[in-house]
């Protein structure tokens, strides 16, 4: 009797062991899968970020700074949403000679609190 009570109570224990993680994949929280954002500039001002993940809705943003000093100037930036695997927002902006530029682009979706970032730079 003893061992079929402790038998009992080691099952149950089990059961609710595997309910955190029942819920956390329901969730999402394990099943995310990983996302890669690129940011790129050409040499006649397209700016251009790109999202990569599951296919689900995301928003990618692209924004082009432009260097004054040790202060960032904004450009000009771009921004899509779409439900697919890769999401890429682009736009055009005016490159001045000798000036050194930046493209930030940014990607998030529902499931995410805190967008993801990647940044290259460009000398023009």
């Amino acid at each position: 009797m003893k061992r079929k009570l402790i038998s009992l109570l080691l099952v149950m224990l089990l059961f609710i062991s595997i309910i955190p993680v029942t819920q956390a994949l329901a969730d999402g929280a394990s099943t995310r899968a990983a996302m890669t954002v690129r940011a790129s500039i050409s040499s006649s001002g397209r700016i251009t970020g790109t999202g990569t993940s599951a296919n689900e809705s995301k928003t990618v943003t692209v924004t082009l700074y432009r260097q004054s000093g040790s202060s960032w100037i904004y450009v000009t930036s771009a921004t899509k949403t779409q439900t697919a695997a890769t999401v890429t927002a682009t736009t055009t902006g005016t490159l001045l000679d000798g000036a050194y530029y930046k493209a930030v682009a940014t990607c998030k979706n529902d499931s995410m609190s805190s967008p993801i970032t990647h940044t290259t730079y460009y000398a023009n």
